[in-house]
């Protein structure tokens, strides 16, 4: 399960760069909601778009069978769901500061490695401050196949080269579209958040 987590944080990390890519707005999307969708179409994938979808998603950081992907999802769902957990998700939404400071686009020098290192908690100090939180609402729709192919992975979408024979006999099925869906809302009485992956097969 922690190598699944090291490649889930470092699919998401590489996602979340192509998707800042030239892009100055908002980005909200649940990275989780993301591998876990395309790992069940990943199941059925054999040939260079299998290849292609392990490079894509950092799946082939794992190494083993198709089955100890599926079965590590299947423990980290069970564990992130898990009730009665005494624990708190805390998250920082945006980053304010002054508009005429030079800031760098902290996204393009973010790696797995970097993230590891700067949330190290033998590096961060307690530290005592009044913060005021916003009321605010963000809705995200991601058509995610340019990003996916950008990411190499190209041939799912493809009819005459995609190969999910994994899950059917018939030499045509395709990925003709990925969508995904995210939503948050943060207010006095807490926050509600939601997200959704739609891959659609042909």
């Amino acid at each position: 399960m922690d190598a699944l987590s090291e490649v889930t944080g470092i699919f998401a990390l590489n996602l979340l760069k192509k998707l800042g890519e030239n892009n100055s707005n908002n980005i909200l999307f649940s990275p989780m909601s993301m591998s876990s969708a395309l790992a069940m179409v990943f199941m059925g994938a054999k040939g260079n778009t299998a290849a292609q979808m392990s490079q894509a998603l950092s799946f082939s950081k794992i190494g083993g069978e198709d089955g100890d992907i599926h079965q590590g999802f299947q423990s980290l769902l069970t564990e992130i769901n898990r009730t009665g957990t005494l624990y708190l998700l805390r998250t920082a939404n945006r980053l304010f500061g002054e508009k005429s400071y030079d800031f760098l686009s902290v996204e393009k020098e973010l790696s797995y490695e970097r993230f590891i290192e700067w949330t190290n908690p033998d590096k961060m100090h307690e530290q005592e401050m009044e913060v005021f939180l916003p009321r605010f609402k963000l809705e995200e729709t991601y058509n995610m196949e340019d990003v996916l192919r950008s990411m190499g992975m190209a041939n799912a979408f493809e009819q005459d080269r995609a190969d999910f024979s994994g899950m059917s006999s018939k030499k045509d099925l395709y990925l003709s579209k990925v969508m995904h869906k995210s939503f948050v809302e943060v207010n006095e009485e807490g926050t509600e958040a939601a997200a959704a992956t739609t891959p659609k097969m042909v």
